[in-house]
């Protein structure tokens, strides 16, 4: 047991029956505990008293948590431990910005707050972290849109904040119950995006890599490879890849989906290789795939497609649908499609079976996303390639992969190429309307304000 015998600490809650059983808890540790029922008692207090550390709720009355801690850093450099919960998202924020030092999860075990005071009691405990370590850390975690708890009540895996790089807050334990009320309230206080651990998030979009060879530090790719190559990604999405029209909102959750995918896909030696590969040798190519990636998402959710496990796949599927390209002679690739020689067209046509063979050798990648690389040239009218597929026979993601694809074509692979996006939405329509799919065209216009039943006029 972590003995505390020197040290003097201040509990503050409002909560009689709890302020004393966490008394009489740390007191066999053997520290001076002292109470006080509310914040206004708690600043009373420290005006007259010294102590080691405070632990405090954030939600009392009269004087809050962040208000004694803005209190406690103004006057005395104590270390400040909040009591939080899922109902002060926000205020966790808040209570950061502040000074707060630590926070803990309710319900908490007498273990966890001891680990926290051996940290910030212990100061030999406390090791700097080079800001490499810290960034290593967001990769640990995966957002998510709050917009997805709304389905269910009930919270399947903890749930996390996120304070600053590196620093993650638990702020709900599995199990607890999440009204619909709950959920508006947060985002009527712009929280929008909430976290889980890596592992949870694969549990909760159902991307099984128990056969994969997960990349350690000390694995075959470096950890500094890893987050530049996230850190680029990133960059591509933050910088490149909004359109004038796009809802901001809409945007930044499918830039959610699209992050927490290529997080968790980082881990699997084989695709990380491959997609570092890609973007340093074939910089458009990658950020090509990127932005189907994530138009596929923001079309999915236009037509109703909320699933987490299928948002990843579409996530996938766009990320991946060009990988046989990487095969194909960058000469050829460059080159417009009139100015190919015909056997320059047939090895082109090529990349979907390349796509697909190579992914087909990876293990746990879905079967959806193997035929979204396989079939996304196929198209309505039985014209497209490998197999000159027909409607019904073609994969339903591989029908919207193929609207996003023929967008992000049309409106540019880089920012010099690009023309204005509803064009590309209108020419994507205009050009190609018989061999897309109608309802995921639908998707892609209500994207941009554009009624589906009304015939686009293109500005070309």
């Amino acid at each position: 047991m972590l003995t505390l015998k020197s040290k003097r600490i201040l509990l503050v809650d409002d909560n009689e029956a709890f302020l004393n059983a966490l008394k009489s808890a740390l007191e066999q540790t053997g520290a001076t505990i002292k109470t006080a029922n509310g914040g206004r008692i708690a600043q009373q207090i420290i005006g007259l008293e010294d102590f080691d550390a405070i632990v405090s709720d954030i939600n009392m009355p009269e004087v809050n948590g962040i208000e004694l801690t803005h209190y406690v850093k103004r006057t005395k450099p104590t270390p400040v431990i909040l009591t939080t919960g899922f109902a002060e998202l926000k205020e966790t924020e808040e209570a950061h910005e502040v000074g707060a030092d630590a926070f803990l999860a309710k319900p908490f075990t007498k273990e966890d707050l001891l680990d926290i005071l051996r940290k910030y009691l212990k100061l030999e405990d406390i090791q700097s972290e080079s800001s490499e370590d810290t960034a290593s850390k967001d990769l640990e975690f995966c957002p998510i849109s709050i917009d997805d708890f709304v389905s269910g009540r009930q919270i399947r895996y903890n749930i996390f904040i996120r304070l600053s790089q590196g620093n993650f807050v638990k702020v709900a334990h599995q199990g607890e119950d999440l009204s619909t009320d709950r959920i508006r309230a947060y985002k009527n206080k712009n929280i929008h995006f909430l976290y889980l651990q890596k592992d949870d998030f694969r549990k909760y979009v159902g991307f099984n890599l128990s056969l994969v060879p997960l990349v350690q530090s000390s694995g075959a790719i470096e950890k500094r490879r890893k987050l530049e190559f996230l850190k680029h990604t990133n960059e591509i999405i933050l910088t490149q890849m909004m359109a004038d029209g796009v809802d901001k909102d809409t945007f930044e959750a499918a830039s959610v989906s699209v992050n927490g995918m290529i997080t968790l896909i980082s881990d699997h030696k084989d695709l990380i290789q491959m997609l570092s590969s890609v973007q340093a040798e074939r910089g458009y190519l990658y950020s090509h795939c990127v932005a189907v990636s994530l138009y596929g998402v923001m079309i999915a959710r236009q037509i109703g497609w909320t699933s987490p496990m299928t948002l990843f796949k579409v996530a996938m599927g766009g990320l991946l649908h060009d990988i046989g390209m990487r095969e194909i002679d960058p000469s050829i690739v460059d080159k417009p499609r009139n100015e190919l020689t015909v056997d320059q067209i047939h090895a082109l046509e090529t990349h979907p079976v390349r796509g697909m063979d190579i992914l087909s050798r990876v293990p746990s990648i879905p079967d959806d996303v193997i035929q979204i690389t396989y079939q996304h040239h196929e198209d309505c009218l039985g014209l497209g390639f490998p197999l000159g597929l027909n409607r019904s026979r073609i994969h339903p993601m591989a029908k919207l992969i193929a609207v996003a694809e023929t967008f992000c074509t049309i409106w540019g692979r880089s920012p010099s190429e690009k023309i204005p996006a509803l064009d590309a939405v209108k020419r994507t329509v205009s050009l190609y309307g018989d061999r897309l799919d109608l309802a995921f065209q639908g998707g892609l216009m209500r994207l941009f304000g554009l009624d589906p039943q009304a015939p686009p006029r293109s500005s070309f």
